[in-house]
């Protein structure tokens, strides 16, 4: 009982009855809460044993296995078609290729969320967790529908806006699978701060205050996240494609 009494007034921390006592009581909290976000963000784990209790404290390298995951995403499920097959004469054959790779793979689903969502969060960050798998294997047969459907009367070229068309339905998937990263980010960096509040202040009394103090700044830069992620998604799928790679030129001449 009295080791028990001791540990909980050690818990308690300084003393906190005159004004400049809870300003040093919350200036250590402060420092000793840097110091560990510091150590966090860069992956040093061996200056304190919190990290070795808590994997939610291990910031960057869950922040890194996630990049992991939305690279393998993008790369594999991010396009609508895929660069595969010979485009047919017959336009009826085609669409019946089209149809049956489609039919194949009506039952798959693709994962975008691996974080679940804590409730103070979920008005923020819900959405869907899969997204319909809808890639087809038939993408000469639709660019030369494409290219079909949109002719002009240019000369010994093709209208600008094909490229921009054609790129935007290729990327449809993106939205979905950058949208799912950064909440998934987004609740990874909520939980690091939640879980190491715990264990910097375990009066919960003076937790709970100091959340509630923090939570419109937090919520702010979370909505500034997913708001620019959307904004890059914009310039990236309906702005004018663009590149600054030579060798896009140059295959082009080729070709």
């Amino acid at each position: 009982m009295l080791n028990a009494a001791r540990q909980a007034l050690v818990q308690l921390g300084r003393k906190r009855e005159t004004t400049a006592e809870q300003s040093r009581y919350l200036l250590d909290m402060s420092m000793r809460f840097q110091e560990i976000v510091t150590s966090a963000l860069t992956a040093n784990y061996v200056n304190c044993d919190w990290f070795d209790e808590y994997q939610n404290l291990r910031f960057a390298t869950k922040v890194v296995n996630r990049n992991d995951i939305f690279a393998k995403t993008l790369e594999q499920q991010g396009h609508s078609y895929i660069f595969e097959g010979t485009p047919s004469d017959d336009p009826e054959e085609g669409d019946t290729v089209s149809e049956q790779a489609d039919e194949k793979k009506l039952d798959e689903n693709i994962l975008i969320r691996f974080v679940d969502t804590p409730d103070d969060l979920e008005e923020l960050t819900a959405g869907p967790k899969t997204i319909d798998n809808q890639t087809s294997e038939d993408i000469l047969t639709w660019l030369t529908k494409v290219h079909k459907d949109s002719r002009g009367f240019e000369l010994g070229t093709f209208d600008s806006s094909l490229l921009a068309m054609t790129m935007k339905t290729q990327s449809s998937n993106w939205e979905p699978i950058a949208i799912g990263y950064i909440k998934d980010v987004i609740i990874m960096a909520h939980e690091f701060i939640s879980d190491l509040l715990k264990l910097i202040c375990p009066d919960q009394r003076v937790r709970d205050g100091l959340i509630s103090a923090l939570m419109d700044g937090l919520l702010a830069k979370y909505k500034g996240a997913l708001d620019h992620v959307h904004f890059l998604l914009h310039v990236e799928r309906t702005g004018t494609p663009a590149t600054l790679n030579h060798y896009f030129n140059d295959n082009l001449q080729k070709w």
